[in-house]
């Protein structure tokens, strides 16, 4: 098996994480203090086991209360109810009682900290997948346009893990807390002893350094096969029309049962080597318990009755003291465990490759020039230029139009106006003012972008038109738009009308009608630009022509920027620029362009138009 990736330093991720959820050493506070009170409650009554033993042994409790700190204590209790005048059986059944109400407040006080833990935790959990998505949504578009969906999805999942992190580390106080308890018991029952005890913990460690560097390279594979199960599963629900039609039911299942039959695999090599730990600390734990006995017989200068007694208490207690250093096995397995997912977490919070696209802090308001490029130059990252000293104006309250062939950098304009992409400085314009200064709420607000990829989500008609609208409008207004771009109808003729749930990317729609409805939500929103990409690309030439009147006078004297393929959709825009190779070649109105000839002309020709 390959070796595990370098393990990432994990300092950066806590105090995102710190920071992020708000968490305070006095969160903690309650929960420590309950795994210290558990602890001192479980060794107390543990450390009671000692005289118990000894009044067993000897018949009588009398040396219990000539110790010095019992006799200053039972000066201040009444005579009438001193123990020291209870017989040795009410004595014994007093201790056996005293036992057991300690461990029984210890068990009510380790109840309290876990609900504690579980309010706090989920109080970070909610805290902290909140601030992983946020941290998606910063950055540019260029990142996720190498990235799957599904591993982007899996990784957002991951906010558990950190948070298993620091209940680890809390896990670690609370058994250090313990340990310490029984240890100062043990030793004061019998120091030679403990140290027996305590040799065989560097023996535990170095077997279990081992088992954990096997887990941590089992579950980074698990990791991987993980997200690739996912992605399997996405990207089939999301191409189910092709998967469909050409008959690949079977395959996307086979493909899907090998990634989830090697996962499950690899739990269970994994579960084969973590289940070695409880085993192996135990075969330690009892050998170090045979040589305390040995030690014990060896050592002891006489079989009395009361050394037996001491012995048998301080195996007891011993045996309550190895699940606690067990735990810290168990501790290091569960951080081999989320180590992978902490070391994905990692590499998210570097902003290396994120493409991250500068906000600026100038407000923007409606434009009354307009928007100018200036030999703007793009290319996508890996790839050749895109976009090759693009120059032209788009004057403001005009409509303005892109045409060329596919590829030509159309599309990569609206993104960059958009600032999907970040720009070379000085490169686009808004009144003037260089893009990369504007602040990107304001620029938003004013721009509105339709594509020919109409993005709708899996809820109602009414939620998806006033999507990103401060205020919902109301149906009578809803209903006037989509009669506007040639749906009202239809939607009125729905046996739920504005409810209707559009399916997954509005799948339960024609393309021309998702179209339809882009384009009535970006209306509603009544931008001061809008750019049209190829936006009625799907509608039939009479739905299109009824649309175009629309647009044109809800649009008059408003900035439109429209990307086409088909000339006569943009005939009477008041300036087309034409595109090639990433360059404007040609810039006029139709009738200028068609005169002049060139490149417009023959695009015109080709598309049945007569000069």
């Amino acid at each position: 098996m390959a070796d595990a990736p370098r393990p990432q330093p994990l300092r950066p991720l806590l105090r995102f994480a710190v920071k992020v959820t708000g968490a305070r050493a006095g969160h903690y506070a309650p929960t420590v203090a309950a795994s210290f009170g558990a602890a001192a409650l479980d060794g107390l009554a543990m450390a009671l086991l000692v005289p118990l033993g000894d009044g067993i042994a000897q018949g009588t409790f009398k040396a219990l209360w000539a110790r010095p700190w019992v006799a200053a204590g039972l000066s201040w209790v009444p005579a009438g109810l001193d123990p020291r005048a209870w017989s040795t059986g009410q004595t014994f059944l007093a201790l056996l009682g005293l036992i057991f109400a300690l461990l029984l407040l210890q068990a009510l006080v380790s109840y309290a900290g876990a609900l504690i833990a579980f309010h706090r935790d989920a109080r970070y959990h909610l805290s902290m997948q909140s601030s992983l998505l946020e941290r998606y949504l910063g950055f540019g578009k260029a990142y996720f346009d190498t990235q799957s969906s599904a591993e982007v999805a899996t990784v957002l999942g991951y906010g558990g893990a950190v948070l298993r992190l620091m209940s680890l580390a809390e896990t670690f106080v609370g058994s250090v807390l313990r340990a310490g308890a029984l240890l100062s018991v043990m030793v004061g029952i019998s120091v030679s002893m403990t140290g027996v005890l305590v040799a065989v913990v560097p023996v535990l460690y170095l077997a279990m350094n081992y088992l954990v560097k096997r887990v941590n390279t089992i579950a980074e594979s698990i990791r991987e096969t993980e997200v690739s199960a996912h992605q399997e599963v996405f990207e089939v629900l999301m191409s189910l029309p092709l998967v469909k039609s050409y008959g690949r039911e079977s395959a996307a299942v086979a493909a899907y049962r090998d990634l989830v039959a090697r996962r499950q695999a690899l739990k269970k090599t994994r579960l084969r080597w973590a289940e070695l730990v409880g085993p192996l600390q135990k075969l330690v734990g009892f050998t170090a318990l045979m040589l305390l006995a040995g030690f014990a017989v060896w050592n002891s200068s006489s079989n009395s009755t009361a050394a037996l007694s001491r012995f048998c208490a301080f195996l007891i207690v011993a045996r309550r003291t190895l699940p606690v250093f067990e735990s810290f096995g168990h501790i290091r397995v569960g951080l081999g465990d989320v180590r992978p997912r902490l070391d994905t977490l990692s590499a998210l919070l570097k902003d290396d490759d994120k493409f991250f696209v500068p906000n600026g802090t100038h407000k923007m308001g409606p434009l009354e020039e307009g928007i100018e490029l200036k030999d703007l130059h793009f290319q996508y990252a890996d790839e050749a230029e895109v976009l090759r000293g693009l120059s032209f104006v788009a004057p403001a309250g005009q409509m303005t139009a892109l045409v060329g062939a596919s590829g030509c950098g159309k599309s990569t304009v609206a993104a960059i106006l958009l600032r999907l992409y970040d720009c070379a400085p000085g490169a686009v314009l808004m009144d003037g003012l260089d893009l990369r200064d504007i602040e990107q709420a304001s620029l938003r607000e004013q721009i509105c972008l339709v594509t020919q990829d109409v993005i709708l989500m899996h809820d109602t008609l009414r939620a998806n038109l006033s999507y990103g609208l401060p205020a919902v409008p109301d149906d009578e207004a809803l209903l006037s738009m989509l009669d506007r771009v040639q749906l009202g109808d239809w939607v009125r003729a729905l046996p739920e009308g504005l409810h209707t749930i559009l399916g997954e990317r509005g799948l339960r729609l024609s393309g021309g009608q998702r179209q339809r409805v882009a384009l009535a939500r970006a209306l509603l929103r009544a931008p001061d630009v809008l750019v049209l990409d190829e936006a009625t690309s799907a509608l039939d030439s009479e739905n299109e022509r009824a649309i175009q009147a629309e647009l044109e006078a809800l649009r008059a004297g408003k900035t439109t920027l429209v990307i086409a393929h088909r000339l006569a959709t943009v005939r009477h825009a008041a300036r087309i620029v034409v595109m090639e190779a990433g360059s404007a070649v040609q810039v006029g109105s139709h009738d200028e362009l068609l005169a002049d000839g060139g490149r417009y002309a023959s695009m015109w020709r080709a598309q049945g138009g007569q000069e």
